[in-house]
């Protein structure tokens, strides 16, 4: 099954590779897809005793058309063919 992944990058929804072959994901740098084959790895927070920040939250760098975005997971989508 081929996956296509989809992620709400500023307000908007795209598919990544589709959109730009050069986007890279996760601390590795790899291919959307190739993220998502190696275990769609995120990157978790540190959590504080009494405190609450967004950089608790997980997290995977998405680098799409030259920008960087810090995706959480909920704007993420997988789409499988």
């Amino acid at each position: 099954m081929a996956e296509k992944i989809w992620a709400n990058l500023a307000g908007v929804w795209h598919n990544l590779e589709k959109e730009d072959p050069d986007c890279r994901m996760g601390s590795k740098g790899l291919s959307p897809v190739m993220w998502y084959a190696n275990g769609a790895k995120m990157v978790s927070g540190e959590i504080l005793p009494g405190e609450h920040s967004f950089y608790n939250y997980p997290y995977v760098m998405v680098i799409f058309k030259g920008e960087s975005y810090r995706v959480q997971p909920n704007q993420l989508q997988i789409v499988g063919e």
